[in-house]
């Protein structure tokens, strides 16, 4: 398969660089991503590291999962390292839409999950979020000015 533009290329250099952490806990968030106070990215790291969970990711909605890879946080170890080669073999299969590089971390996260191959959970927008940007009608802005905020939280929203 070709790519066609340069953002394809980047949702596939993103899942790649998430198979490249150093680390053996990593937090990874997008450039719009906002922390709710100056300890959440510490803390989070630090909770991560001390549970049994593999892989958190933000999600869309509180309803049903709806993952969303603004903010991602996991533990190195095989699970998750199958994980990812599903998600870029996800990718390829597909080839990649520059609207939604969503879908595919889903559906490896869904056959991994059925497998019990993976423990994840989702990653609570209590400790960060991203604004998404909404017209009037509830079509999603171009331009992040003006916009309304939509971030699916569940309880207790830590700020400083």
């Amino acid at each position: 398969m070709a790519f066609t533009t340069q953002a394809e290329k980047q949702f596939l250099t993103k899942a790649l660089y998430f198979g490249a952490t150093p680390f053996k806990t990593t937090l990874q968030v997008d450039t719009t991503t906002y922390f709710c106070d100056p300890d959440a990215p510490r803390e989070m790291l630090n909770e991560m590291k001390n549970s049994d969970v593999d892989f958190a990711i933000s999600s869309r909605t509180l309803g049903p999962f709806s993952p969303s890879s603004w903010a991602t946080l996991y533990n190195w170890n095989s699970r998750t390292k199958l994980l990812l080669r599903d998600w870029v073999l996800e990718m390829l299969h597909d080839g990649i839409t520059v609207q939604d590089d969503q879908a595919q971390i889903h559906r490896a996260l869904m056959k991994a999950v059925e497998k019990n191959r993976i423990k994840t959970r989702r990653l609570s927008s209590n400790w960060a979020f991203t604004p998404k940007g909404y017209y009037g009608d509830g079509t999603k802005r171009a331009n992040p000015c003006n916009l309304y905020i939509s971030v699916p939280v569940n309880g207790n929203v830590r700020v400083t």
